[in-house]
C-alpha cells in the first residue's frame, strides 16, 4: 500500500535536545522514531561533546539551542539574557527586577513593546511606527 499525504501528517514528530555536561542544549533534532534516534546516537556525527540526547514532552516544555536544562526538574528553559534578572524555581523562567509594564498610550501614541535596557534596569517603551498622535 503506497502513503497518501494524509499518512505523512498523521505522524508524529518528536522533539530530542543533545544536552551537554554543563546541561546545556547543543543540538535539537526532530525524529519520528526512537530508533532512528538510536542510530543517530550510535554514530555520533554531529561532532558534539560528552552529554546526553533528552526526548522533549509536554512537562519538559520544547526545547531550543542554548537552553537549559534542569535535570531533577526534568524541564528546559531559556539562557539568561540580562544579568540583573532572576530565575523564578517554580516558573522556570527568568524575570526582571521589577514586571513590565502593560501596554499603554505614551503623547497619544500607542506603546507597543517595552524593551528591556539593563544598564538602567528599566523598561524602555517602544511606540507603534505607524500611530500618531490622536487628532480627534
Amino acid at each position: 500500500r503506497s502513503r497518501g499525504l494524509g499518512d505523512v501528517y498523521k505522524r508524529q514528530f518528536n522533539y530530542f535536545a543533545y544536552v551537554n555536561d554543563n546541561n546545556v542544549v547543543e543540538q535539537v533534532i526532530t525524529c519520528d522514531d526512537p530508533d532512528k534516534l538510536r542510530s543517530i546516537q550510535q554514530y555520533q556525527a554531529l561532532g558534539l561533546s560528552p552529554g546526553r540526547w533528552i526526548q522533549a514532552t509536554e512537562k519538559t516544555r520544547r526545547p531550543s539551542k542554548s537552553n537549559n536544562y534542569d535535570p531533577v526538574k526534568n524541564i528546559f528553559y531559556p539562557e539568561r539574557r540580562f544579568e540583573s534578572w532572576h530565575l523564578n524555581e517554580e516558573t522556570m523562567w527568568w524575570e526582571p527586577p521589577h514586571p513590565k509594564p502593560p501596554i499603554t498610550e505614551k503623547d497619544g501614541r500607542l506603546i507597543s513593546t517595552w524593551n528591556w535596557d539593563e544598564d538602567t534596569l528599566q523598561w524602555i517603551p517602544q511606540t507603534c511606527v505607524n500611530c500618531g498622535p490622536n487628532d480627534e
